[in-house]
């Protein structure tokens, strides 16, 4: 301070021009120091205040609700206002800038191609169609229709009534069924005495097949039923058919009979001429569950009429004419001609026979 004051100067006594008028002179600036004896403030002690040890109170071990707390926390009313206060103040602060989303990544996803849409079938529509008229139920062929002969040497009857002869030598389709379940064959042969006879037959009923055979008309005769030879004696008592069927044989009238399961019945007549000769005759009478025009052969045809011009027919159903009678008379001529065209029609095919 000694040295600022010791920069001061004073400035000497300044005449001043009367504008002031009766101004007394500026006194004549003088150097101020500060005095040496300046006294001194008096020292002040500091002393470190330390805190007092306050005795801690002694602690209420009350049991409050459960749990231990000070006698005076227990017994004094308890003021939570300060909390509404905080939570009042906390609603009050503006909120918080949201953080910036930031946008995630999307997975890549491979999407299917569209599938070219196919258009599909309308379906046609309905359309009711008028319900057919019951068929009237076929008028039942009568036994005298339904039953077919061959005799002699030999001669044959159509179910309706049309007598012919067959004296070519060979093996004929007698009888077939459409359906294949029945058929009968005959053999034609010229025999010891030169003339023609029927020297063998064949049945076919189902699965069975029934074989009589005369050894060409010289004997001795046998009998074969589904591949086993019998004794005709043995036939007797009979020889029943795995599906039902029945074979027999009547030594007093020399007759073998057969039954199908079915219905069909066959009588076999065995005979032996003056020369010794043996040979066939057979009636044949079809069961009445067979329609009409499913059976045709060498015998005829079976049909619901009773014309007897169509009663040959060929494997193709279409009538053959025939040059036969419907009265048996043995010296019509026409019985000892041979309908060379409708014999052939019916000459047994290879592995077709049963003989």
């Amino acid at each position: 301070m000694a040295e600022v004051w010791a920069n001061v100067v004073y400035t000497p006594k300044t005449n001043l021009t009367a504008p002031l008028g009766d101004s007394k002179e500026v006194p004549k600036t003088q150097l101020w120091e500060m005095p040496s004896d300046v006294p001194k403030a008096p020292e002040v002690k500091t002393e470190i205040w330390e805190m007092p040890e306050i005795p801690a109170p002694p602690i209420d071990t009350t049991t409050v609700a459960g749990g231990t707390r000070p006698a005076e926390v227990a017994q004094a009313p308890q003021d939570d206002s300060w909390f509404d206060k905080v939570l009042d103040f906390l609603g009050n602060m503006a909120p918080p800038d949201p953080e910036p989303t930031v946008a995630q990544p999307q997975p890549f996803i491979v999407q299917p191609l569209p599938q070219p849409i196919v258009a599909q079938p309308q379906p046609e529509p309905v359309v009711a169609q008028p319900k057919p008229e019951p068929k009237p139920d076929p008028e039942p062929i009568p036994a005298s229709g339904r039953t077919f002969k061959t005799q002699g040497d030999p001669l044959v009857r159509t179910g309706d009534g049309l007598w012919f002869g067959v004296h070519e030598p060979g093996k004929y389709v007698s009888l077939k069924s459409a359906g294949g379940d029945f058929m009968m064959e005959q053999e034609i042969s010229k025999t010891k005495d030169g003339r023609k006879y029927n020297t063998g037959m064949g049945f076919q009923l189902g699965n069975n097949k029934i074989a009589i055979d005369t050894n060409d008309g010289n004997g001795p005769g046998s009998m074969t039923v589904n591949g086993q030879k019998y004794d005709l004696k043995f036939a007797a008592h009979g020889i029943t058919l795995p599906d039902g069927g029945k074979v027999s044989y009547d030594p007093k009238t020399n007759q073998i009979k057969i039954a199908g399961a079915d219905g069909d019945e066959i009588t076999v007549k065995r005979f032996k001429n003056a020369a010794g000769v043996e040979y066939l005759n057979a009636d044949v009478t079809l069961s009445e569950k067979r329609p009409a025009g499913s059976v045709h052969g060498l015998l005829g045809s079976l049909d619901a009429d009773d014309d007897a011009k169509n009663d040959t027919r060929g494997r193709d159903g279409e009538a053959i004419a025939v040059n036969g009678t419907t009265t048996l008379d043995m010296n019509d001529g026409r019985l000892w001609k041979t309908p060379e065209a409708f014999a052939q029609e019916w000459k047994t095919q290879a592995g077709e026979g049963i003989l």
